[in-house]
């Protein structure tokens, strides 16, 4: 029996077909109502769609753009005006000696740092979609418990409410029995007490039942549930698919998926620190005016850090690192979903640097 903790096969295989619609469309109308007879799908469609823990993504993007368009700025330009030989003593005293450079500066960028930036963001926005998905997921598997728990809820509800029509008549029949004599009080008095008795669980049911539609209502973001009922069949059972189909999903389950672009994104910034290590050339070119014998000159400048390398080992390493640490996440997330077999699954994922 299909119960709120073990959904059937038919149910994960529309979580997933949910999610790949998530990933190209825009599923259903923000300030969209629930139906009067609420679906499983109906009632995905509305949390994917207005629960702000998914909303939260879209900010994360829209900063991701705006990251994007910066790393992709090149070199900027500095103009700058120097004066020499201004208010000195004797033939300085004054201005009448004063030498004027008029430069523009700016630098080249080596080592590809600028191919190192934009990577970084581009692999963000892959681990930010992988993250969406992943919490898409975890959402819609409790939508579909408390679904499956609150379907089960009216289901038992018709049937306590069958219970109290039966108990009704065996009371009455009691009852006519009791006054023809062919039946003792105390005959009388069970059956009353057994009507009583429904008509309790009845009431816990239904006080359930509706504690239960408020809590699914919840995951859209509204109070009071505007439907009245659940459409579903708990007794729908399909075929269940073979091991080795269900262990490849493995590859694809988000919460892999975010491990591996997260180790995507680690590997991106380990480059962009290596760019680091190379030294930018900075330059300088500019025009220098000679106040004494009214003479212009062309002045130019080259200039190079020294020792970026060294200086920059430590981020290197703390680069290696988050890669390291990313590849182990991602190795105990496959031991997690391979718990209970008899083996790990032998990925080699973290691929170590040294």
């Amino acid at each position: 029996m299909l119960n709120s903790h073990h959904p059937s096969q038919r149910h994960r295989r529309y979580l997933y077909n949910v999610l790949f619609m998530l990933t190209f469309s825009t599923i259903g109308d923000v300030y969209a109502k629930a139906p009067e007879n609420l679906t499983l799908e109906s009632a995905a469609q509305l949390t994917l769609s207005r629960h702000p823990q998914l909303q939260v993504f879209q900010w994360r993007s829209q900063a991701l753009a705006g990251q994007r368009i910066s790393a992709d700025q090149s070199a900027s330009y500095e103009v700058g005006l120097e004066a020499e030989n201004v208010l000195g003593t004797g033939e300085y005293s004054g201005i009448d000696a004063v030498e004027l450079t008029l430069a523009l500066s700016s630098f080249i960028e080596l080592g590809d740092k600028r191919l190192a930036r934009t990577t970084v963001v581009d692999t963000s926005f892959a681990y930010v979609e992988a993250q969406k998905k992943a919490a898409a997921l975890d959402l819609l598997g409790e939508v579909t418990q408390t679904f499956i728990t609150t379907l089960s809820l009216q289901e038992k509800q018709k049937l306590a409410e069958n219970a109290i029509t039966l108990a009704q008549a065996t009371y009455q029949q009691v009852n006519q029995r009791v006054r023809q004599g062919a039946a003792s009080q105390a005959d009388a008095l069970r059956t009353k007490a057994a009507l009583a008795n429904a008509r309790l669980n009845a009431a816990e049911l239904a006080s359930n039942y509706n504690s239960s539609k408020v809590i699914l209502a919840s995951y859209w973001g509204v109070n009071q549930p505007t439907f009245n009922s659940l459409s579903g069949d708990l007794f729908a059972f399909n075929a269940v698919e073979p091991f080795d189909t269900l262990y490849q999903r493995i590859e694809t389950t988000p919460a892999i998926e975010v491990y591996a672009n997260e180790q995507r994104v680690r590997e991106a910034q380990w480059q962009l620190a290596r760019s680091q290590s190379s030294s930018d050339i900075r330059w300088q070119i500019g025009v220098k005016r000679f106040e004494v014998s009214g003479d212009n000159a062309l002045t130019l400048g080259f200039s190079m850090p020294l020792f970026a390398e060294q200086r920059n080992s430590g981020n290197v390493q703390a680069a290696n690192a988050a890669i390291n640490q990313a590849g182990a996440q991602k190795d105990a997330a496959y031991w997690l979903y391979e718990y209970g077999c008899l083996k790990p699954i032998q990925r080699g994922s973290s691929n170590l640097r040294r």
